[in-house]
């Protein structure tokens, strides 16, 4: 089961409600809540469709259950949409540096009223990027849609799968720039663009998991031939980051030979001469 994979390495470290951060979600009554709510139908076809990594980043979601009934009650009409349902945040949140009594956004809190910063708070409310990013990404977990608030320099940010990949929203400075939120679980490293990359690794979950195969199979093998068992690796999925990783150490192996070296580049130059032509 996907999801109940994705519940387990989520909730491997806490994982807070926004609306409170000294509470915590509760895994498992999240998942069965997922259950029920895909047993409804009240989820778009993405929940359905992707990976097991996917999933992390819906189970993962900052927002009780109840908050995410009332993003689904009260979606702006027409983005109630796979493609168009973490933009609704532009729709639905005023960027407002100060609230309606002039109290910042700054005073923590107080901006809020010392209300929990639920969705509904923040719709009413407003805020800034942070606010507009951590609203996007409840909303897309509302309909069981992979999202999540990301880093930029001095400002916040989501990414949200969309169309088959990962789409950078509210943004100001490039996929570069950005980075996973502190609270997060990330893959590889920190940066976000790690997401397309995996995202693509998992295109084609049989060559993914083969080449993770191999890769974990080379911890255990002579040192000579790791690279050689790497190499391999990286041509079933050449996507897979973590592969290139452990190759960069295995060149560094005193006892591989250089004639293993040599032989493997030039079958790999002569396979993309191939291809080339």
């Amino acid at each position: 089961n996907r999801l109940a994979v994705a519940t387990g390495l989520t909730f491997s470290s806490d994982v807070h409600s926004l609306a409170a951060w000294a509470n915590l979600i509760d895994g498992i009554a999240k998942y069965h809540t997922y259950i029920s709510w895909a047993a409804q139908d009240l989820l778009f076809e993405p929940f359905f469709e992707v990976s097991a990594w996917h999933l992390r980043y819906v189970i993962g979601s900052w927002q009780e259950t109840e908050e995410l009934i009332w993003a689904r009650e009260n979606v702006v009409e027409g983005y109630d949409t796979p493609d168009r349902i973490a933009d609704v945040t532009h729709q639905m949140v005023s960027y407002k540096l100060f609230n309606d009594d002039g109290v910042s956004v700054h005073s923590g809190s107080a901006y809020y009223y010392y209300r929990p910063v639920t969705l509904q708070t923040i719709h009413e409310i407003g805020g800034v990027c942070g606010a507009i990013s951590k609203f996007a990404s409840g909303f897309a977990h509302a309909y069981g849609v992979p999202a999540l608030p990301v880093a930029q320099p001095g400002h916040c940010a989501y990414i949200w799968y969309k169309n088959g990949g990962w789409t950078l929203g509210n943004d100001v400075s490039g996929w570069d720039s950005t980075s996973t939120h502190w609270g997060i679980q990330y893959t590889w490293m920190r940066p976000s663009v790690y997401f397309p990359v995996m995202n693509e690794a998992q295109a084609n979950l049989e060559e993914y998991r083969l080449s993770e195969k191999m890769r974990i199979a080379s911890k255990f093998a002579d040192p000579a031939d790791v690279f050689e068992i790497l190499e391999a690796a990286s041509t079933v999925c050449p996507q897979n980051f973590a592969v290139w990783e452990d190759m960069e150490m295995a060149l560094q192996e005193p006892t591989l030979r250089v004639e293993t070296l040599q032989e493997l580049l030039q079958d790999e130059l002569a396979t993309y001469r191939i291809q080339v032509a």
